[in-house]
């Protein structure tokens, strides 16, 4: 499949034709599936250099964003295509914001950089799937930098937007966590 969608890329490429924009895009797909990154990253940085406002393109700057961060781990990589992607196609960058912030908290525990994103993703999009989360990030981050009474409200705001029972148990837990005194940021224990 591969071979005949790179055929039809390189020996019809003159021709114009409906799906045309969105080649690049299925053949980064199907590189991606088969576990080849690089070549993926390739092909999708192609759908958004040839086709940028193809349907495909927003899509394609965020999975090279994806790839960076999931299968190669390289976490500054994977935040400049996240940004890159709010960049060119800010009204769709909700995902790419959200991931920006994952990645400064849980993986590089880069406190401030991760509030900012944090605040970043509540402003924009205040309504958006992923608030109670950015609610919880924030909270994490303004306990681990020492605002230990911030963190518990954020972490309030979180529980009464959280959508299951088994997240609201969890940050209750931190809740509980931050009267009692415990874990980490601001205090020694």
């Amino acid at each position: 499949m591969i071979g005949l969608l790179e055929l039809i890329d390189s020996n019809y490429g003159d021709l114009d034709f409906p799906a045309k924009s969105e080649l690049p895009y299925v053949l980064a797909t199907c590189y991606n599936r088969l576990g080849r990154e690089d070549e993926a990253i390739e092909w999708y940085k192609k759908s958004i250099e040839q086709y940028p406002r193809s349907r495909y393109a927003p899509r394609a700057a965020y999975r090279i964003g994806v790839i960076y961060a999931q299968e190669k781990k390289e976490n500054e990589n994977a935040i400049y295509w996240f940004e890159k992607q709010m960049e060119l196609y800010p009204g769709q960058s909700e995902k790419a914001l959200h991931f920006i912030q994952v990645i400064y908290v849980h993986r590089l525990g880069d406190w401030v950089k991760g509030a900012e994103a944090c605040q970043q993703y509540m402003e924009r999009y205040p309504d958006g799937r992923q608030v109670c989360g950015s609610l919880c990030n924030m909270a994490f981050c303004l306990k681990m930098l020492g605002d230990r009474e911030e963190a518990k409200e954020l972490f309030w705001q979180a529980y009464d937007r959280a959508e299951s029972d088994n997240l609201r148990a969890e940050i209750m837990y931190e809740i509980e966590r931050l009267e009692k005194g415990d874990g980490n940021g601001g205090e020694s224990e």
